[in-house]
């Protein structure tokens, strides 16, 4: 488990002291902001500017000095020594020593890790899948913290696409689908993930949930978005339900797996 996580959570080390109570919404987003631009100063008034509203700005002085005295009782009372808070008059920072620190960081370095054609595929998907437990600090609207979580998501998306990848090639079906699955809950409508899923289905031998999928992918875009699957994905559905041989269904996957 990472010392700091902001995925589906707000933790800064363990104990009574880890989720900074009493920092409120503006200073949990600073908190999160500074370990997301670690090894930098950042001026305090650009920081009570970025997550304080007009309405609280009068006490965001002392809100900041509130949440930078919290955030060092969290990290003295977790013991965690590879980070450090800076923080004088005018500017406040956190400096990193450990790159997988904090959960999000750890998702971006497993990234790196796949494009670069290392590690196991499956050890690399329980970890990733261990990493991203939601969305990025849920439930908090600023626009920064908006912008950080679409982020997030694109990072565990192209991370698990390069699983999904490497999965196919080794033909481990099952838990390339479980991958494909897991994509699909925190990102429902990408359409290249259903493609390989249905793909999947029939080189699980399953042609008929291939076909009821494919129904429900399609209903749901007319409900939710006034659409319909792109001409890509008709096409595979229709060469999908002729149950194509061994031989044609492994040059399908090449094409598919090779695009995103």
């Amino acid at each position: 488990m990472n010392d700091v996580s902001f995925l589906g959570t707000f933790r800064v080390g363990t104990g009574s002291n880890a989720r900074c109570a009493g920092s409120g919404v503006a200073g949990r987003e600073t908190i999160a902001y500074l370990f997301q631009n670690p090894n930098h100063m950042f001026d305090r008034e650009v920081i009570t500017q970025r997550f304080w509203s007009d309405e609280d700005r009068e006490n965001s002085k002392p809100a900041l000095n509130n949440v930078a005295s919290r955030l060092r009782r969290a990290l003295e009372k977790s013991k965690i020594k590879s980070v450090v808070l800076r923080a004088d008059k005018w500017s406040i920072g956190i400096y990193l020593e450990d790159e997988e620190l904090t959960d999000t960081r750890a998702l971006s370095l497993a990234l790196r890790q796949l494009q670069l054609g290392e590690g196991d595929p499956q050890e690399l998907y329980r970890r990733i899948q261990d990493l991203y437990r939601g969305e990025f600090l849920p439930g908090h609207s600023n626009c920064w913290t908006m912008i950080e979580r679409e982020r997030m998501l694109s990072i565990y998306v192209r991370a698990m696409l390069l699983v999904t990848e490497r999965l196919f090639r080794e033909k481990a079906y099952n838990e390339a689908t479980d991958c494909c699955r897991a994509i699909l809950a925190h990102d429902p409508l990408r359409e290249s993930v259903h493609r390989r899923l249905m793909l999947l289905q029939v080189l699980r031998g399953e042609g008929g949930k291939m076909c009821q999928h494919y129904s429900n992918f399609k209903n749901t875009l007319r409900a939710e978005c006034c659409a319909a699957p792109t001409w890509r994905t008709q096409s595979l559905f229709a060469v999908l339900s002729k149950e194509p041989s061994r031989s044609q269904l492994e040059s399908i996957v090449n094409g598919e797996i090779s695009v995103d």
